[in-house]
């Protein structure tokens, strides 16, 4: 019994060295294989020891597992596009990564002849096939349609100076900040570059049935300091779905490789297969069947059981009518959990220019997409009217730690370096002057510490009633009155010898969601029947491109309005005026009895609003500018005439407009802009609706274009204006043109209105000025992106036509566009 028990022993002590000695001699290599260029995973490439004679292929994350016994094995990797690698076993223990180098093939010259094949059958095709099943099961395997579900999502974007070499740091502009220069990567982009801004956010996101939002939780941005544009660094505005038909990108829709007619746009080719268990990978390339469509090459993952996106490369190709951007590129990773495809990385490359000889600028976006949840219901009133995007109550003090938490880089030194030079660059004297400068020509008002002077296009003017005018004004930043700004400005004519002005005080209660009360008073001439669009009457360019000399009104208005923005999109006003109007030039006040009226009074009451859901907004100071909405905008307004004092008129006004835009993919999109109203009343004809026309011949998106100022007034009136952009889809099929990117549009304005009996017996209209008693109509053709800055359109009057009607024009605008 004895010798049982210590042979017993000896059995497990001879076991336990055996399980030892394996474990010594069986280790494992568990690594992840990854792009020296992007730093991504790189999937399916072979996987070999040498004398072990094992092998294995990476996974699509590019991670391998393989055993190995002996540490002077070799590990040799081989996959496409990359340089071959060999090292011994003994360098990669306990290494976790393993870079590949892009393999770079430089050839001295290829002639390619070919002939003409015969057209493929779709039916037969294996890769239209696959493509078909695809889309047949993309409503399925698209994971944003799966009911409700939320998911945190890390976002960073990076923007770099590229095409600099060593001796950027000399060249004037640079040099003032020249230790920007100090670290110029040419590691993993074709051109070499250097960080300038470097911004991350963390959000949560949440999908339901019918609406979606998003709440910034942290957000920081190396040398910026606007807090306005936090929101905005989330993932909500810079969102697509690659199951669309579309990608809305760039104000242009690219058609998807997964469209339900996307063999019309893309040629698809199967060059690729894998064996997993009892599924098998496909390997699903494609390219544009006409380079200059809006469209992409590159290639896809899926699988011959769910047919759902595993991972997409997307490439827009060099040739695609698309101003300023030499590379544009697009990955995105799907993983298999909760019975769906969900997106779980996104990475965006951009390579931006605006003269391909100089310097340019690669933006570099990544997002993680994790914790995904799917509730079965949201509370009452979780998705409302309010904004879709918001910022955390707990942005400022915990913001940080919601990044840290969901960044997914381990080792941050990059970015902190980043954040590090970017805020001591910004703070140089050099860069407030720049940021100053770049101010002005977009505000137009040149910043000081407590104010701003302009604007500049408005310092110097002529027109035939002042003559030379001489015009100086200003406002007050936040930096003076926090709350409260000061804006006007003085104004003398050479010629008339006079004097005239505006002071404005606005006191904004809450600036960031735009309330205030304003109180103005204003001095000066105007041309009332102008467009809302049309250049400020003393603005130096107007002055130059007058085709028809001015009708001027002397406007003395002293008024009070409170604004309200509910939220962004929607916003309402109330305003309160007392006005005089006196004729000038050739204008003039008549009676029916033939006396003349010096001056017209008007006290009015009016109120009125905006709806334009989801418009997005940023706050500089006290300034606000719009980044749009893709939604309808509606604008109303109801302006109420009050006697006071026997003074003054009695009358309705109501007026209405509606602003959209359809989009046909590659067909380009349709413009329209409609505008009702209706004054119930009698009026002088100043008051009444005066149809918008254009007196010079730069081009006026809300005029009628061959239309004089002052030569039709209704008091009912209804305008159509639509235009149709192809972006290029004609023109580039023309062969000087392709070359060139211009593109095409039609456009046709229609007017209708009517002047109601009597209107004529208040104040008798002036010559050149008549009731519009047939439909108004002007229609044509035009050329845009000439230069990539030009717009010029031909355009013929087709009604109201007279012995000296101009029927036809020219006219052009600078209207840079993507």
């Amino acid at each position: 019994m004895l010798f049982l028990r210590l042979s017993m022993k000896k059995w497990w002590c001879v076991i336990g060295v055996l399980l030892l000695v394996l474990s010594v001699h069986a280790q494992r290599l568990s690594m992840q294989l990854v792009s020296d260029q992007s730093g991504d995973g790189v999937p399916l490439v072979n996987v070999m020891l040498i004398k072990a004679n094992q092998a294995t292929v990476s996974d699509l994350e590019g991670y391998f597992n393989l055993n190995y016994s002996d540490v002077k094995d070799t590990l040799v990797v081989m996959g496409v596009g990359f340089e071959l690698f060999k090292r011994p076993v003994s360098e990669l223990v306990g290494k976790k990564t393993l870079t590949l180098k892009v393999e770079s093939i430089v050839l001295d010259g290829v002639q390619i002849k070919g002939k003409k094949n015969k057209r493929r059958n779709r039916k037969a095709d294996p890769a239209y096939l696959l493509h078909k099943a695809m889309v047949e099961r993309s409503k399925e395997n698209d994971f944003r349609g799966k009911g409700n579900y939320s998911c945190e999502v890390y976002n960073r974007v990076e923007v770099d100076v590229n095409n600099v070499t060593d001796k950027t740091r000399e060249f004037l502009v640079f040099r003032p900040i020249d230790f920007l220069f100090d670290d110029i990567d040419s590691t993993s982009l074709p051109k070499k570059y250097v960080p300038v801004l470097f911004s991350e956010s963390a959000s949560s996101y949440y999908k339901g049935e019918r609406s979606d939002k998003e709440v910034i939780k942290g957000s920081k941005i190396s040398g910026l300091n606007i807090k306005s544009i936090e929101k905005y660094t989330g993932n909500m505005y810079l969102s697509y779905n690659i199951y669309d038909d579309y990608l809305n990108l760039f104000q242009k829709s690219f058609v998807s490789p997964l469209a339900t007619h996307s063999w019309l746009t893309y040629n698809f080719y199967l060059t690729d297969s894998l064996k997993r268990g009892d599924t098998t990978l496909y390997k699903l390339e494609f390219i544009p069947r006409r380079p200059h469509d809006l469209a992409f090459q590159g290639q896809l993952w899926t699988d011959n059981k769910s047919f759902a996106v595993r991972e997409i490369h997307l490439q827009m190709m060099k040739t695609a009518n698309v101003n300023f951007i030499n590379e544009f590129e697009i990955d995105l990773k799907y993983r298999y959990q909760d019975s769906a495809w969900q997106l779980t990385k996104e990475d965006i490359l951009m390579d931006v220019y605006l003269l391909n000889v100089t310097y340019g600028f690669y933006i570099k976006k990544h997002s993680s997409f994790l914790n995904y949840q799917h509730p079965t219901k949201y509370p009452g009133g979780f998705f409302n009217f309010s904004d879709k995007v918001s910022t955390w109550d707990s942005i400022a003090d915990y913001g940080d730690q919601v990044i840290e938490s969901l960044r997914p880089f381990a080792n941050d030194s990059d970015g902190v370096a980043v954040y590090a030079k970017m805020d001591s660059v910004m703070n140089t004297r050099y860069m407030a002057r720049a940021k100053s400068l770049v101010k002005m020509a977009y505000t137009g008002y040149f910043p000081f510490k407590y104010f701003e002077l302009g604007p500049y296009y408005s310092l110097y003017s002529f027109n035939e009633i002042e003559g030379s005018r001489f015009r100086l004004g200003g406002a007050t930043l936040v930096k003076l009155f926090p709350k409260t700004q000061f804006l006007g400005h003085l104004a003398y004519g050479t010629a008339d010898k006079k004097y005239k002005g505006r002071a404005r005080l606005t006191h904004f209660f809450n600036v960031k969601d735009w309330r205030y009360l304003r109180f103005d008073y204003y001095n000066d001439y105007t041309i009332l029947s102008s467009s809302s669009n049309s250049f400020a009457t003393d603005n130096i360019v107007a002055s130059l491109a007058r085709r028809v000399s001015p009708r001027f009104t002397h406007v003395k208005r002293y008024s009070g309005e409170w604004f309200h923005s509910w939220f962004n999109g929607v916003q309402n006003y109330v305003k309160v005026n007392w006005e005089e109007y006196r004729p000038i030039g050739s204008l003039t006040y008549r009676r029916p009895d033939l006396t003349d009226l010096s001056l017209i009074r008007m006290n009015t009451l009016e109120f009125g609003g905006r709806v334009a859901l989801h418009e997005k907004f940023g706050h500089l100071g006290f300034r606000r500018f719009s980044f749009s909405t893709r939604k309808p905008i509606v604008d109303y307004n109801y302006t109420r005439g009050l006697v006071i004092g026997g003074e003054g008129y009695a009358f309705d006004k109501l007026e209405l407009g509606f602003n959209d835009r359809f989009y046909f993919g590659f067909m380009g999109y349709l413009k329209l802009v409609a505008q009702a109203a209706k004054v119930w009343g009698k009026l002088p004809y100043p008051m009444l609706l005066n149809h918008a026309g254009n007196d010079s011949y730069y081009y006026d998106s809300q005029a009628f274009n061959l239309m004089n100022p002052f030569e039709f007034v209704s008091d009912e009136q209804l305008t159509v204006m639509l235009s149709h952009h192809f972006n290029g889809m004609i023109m580039n099929h023309v062969p000087l043109f392709k070359r060139l990117s211009w593109r095409s549009f039609v456009f046709g304005r229609l007017a209708l209105g009517r002047l109601n009996e009597g209107q004529e017996n208040v104040v008798l209209l002036p010559e050149g000025l008549s009731e519009l008693k047939e439909p108004y109509l002007e229609a044509g053709v035009g050329m845009e992106n000439i230069f990539k800055l030009l717009r010029v359109d031909f355009l013929w009057r087709l009604t109201n036509v007279g012995p000296d009607t101009q029927v036809f024009g020219v006219t052009f605008a600078l209207q840079p566009r993507l």
